[in-house]
Order: C-alpha cells, then sequence, then structure tokens
C-alpha cells in the first residue's frame, strides 16, 4: 500500500527505499498517474511500542490447578401427554 500523491492524489508506489536509523525507514514514490508523475519521499518513524512481548524466562509458573465446573442445579421437569 503505497502513499497518495500528495500533487494528484493518484496511485504512487515506492520507488526505493533506506533505512536512516534503527527506528527511521526513508521511502521514495512516483506517482502512477502518466500525466502527473511527481517524485516524493516520506519519513517513516517508529513512535512507541503498543504491546511489549514478555520475555519466557520472566513469568512465574503458575501451579496447575483442576478444572472445576460448577454442579447445575436440579429441576423438576414435566411432561405432558397429549392422547
Amino acid at each position: 500500500m503505497g502513499f497518495k500523491c500528495p500533487r494528484c492524489q493518484g496511485k504512487s508506489y515506492i520507488r526505493t527505499s533506506k533505512i536512516e536509523s534503527s527506528e527511521t525507514v526513508v521511502r521514495y514514490y512516483v506517482c502512477q498517474e502518466g500525466a502527473c508523475g511527481f517524485v516524493f519521499k516520506t519519513f517513516h518513524v517508529f513512535t512507541r511500542f503498543i504491546c511489549r512481548p514478555v520475555p519466557s524466562d520472566c513469568i512465574e509458573q503458575a501451579p496447575e490447578q483442576p478444572v472445576t465446573r460448577p454442579v447445575p442445579d436440579k429441576t423438576a421437569s414435566h411432561t405432558m401427554r397429549l392422547e
């Protein structure tokens, strides 16, 4: 998925990209519209973690406990016989 061309709002494709740092990538785009052909660049920057995985050696293993299910209350059932 590419950026829309800032000049004509048409589709564009990535021509090349390069890594600036461990958290920044620069991408160069070319507009696909024949009459436009605009070339532009974007910066893609890491901003924050959404979810950070926890290493398995940091997780304490809880002792396994048996799974118990609640016993349903007995209810009276009635049937009617139609003849």
